[in-house]
């Protein structure tokens, strides 16, 4: 369901309907980090990615960097010599 919102949250952005892609990637979160375990640390960080983007998008940077400062801690964290550290 969570990879779902994620593609609808995507969609959403892409057709410039932020609000709803908004809460698309905001309930994309919620069930990663809240009803999925074990938890994959980086479907939360590309879900606070994701988020992030979209606040951007909106206007609002300074919320748009606290996401994505948030995705960063998370990829230090658990990405240290992960290949996908950088893609992510």
């Amino acid at each position: 369901i969570a990879r779902c919102l994620v593609g609808i949250a995507n969609a959403q952005r892409g057709r410039k309907h932020l609000d709803a892609a908004l809460d698309a990637a905001e309930r994309a979160l919620a069930i990663r980090e809240h009803q999925i375990e074990p938890k994959n640390e980086f479907d939360i960080a590309a879900s606070l990615g994701t988020i992030g983007n979209i606040l951007h998008d909106q206007g609002d940077f300074y919320r748009a960097l606290v996401y994505a400062k948030k995705a960063v801690e998370i990829l230090s964290r658990c990405g240290q010599g992960d290949p996908r550290l950088a893609a992510a």
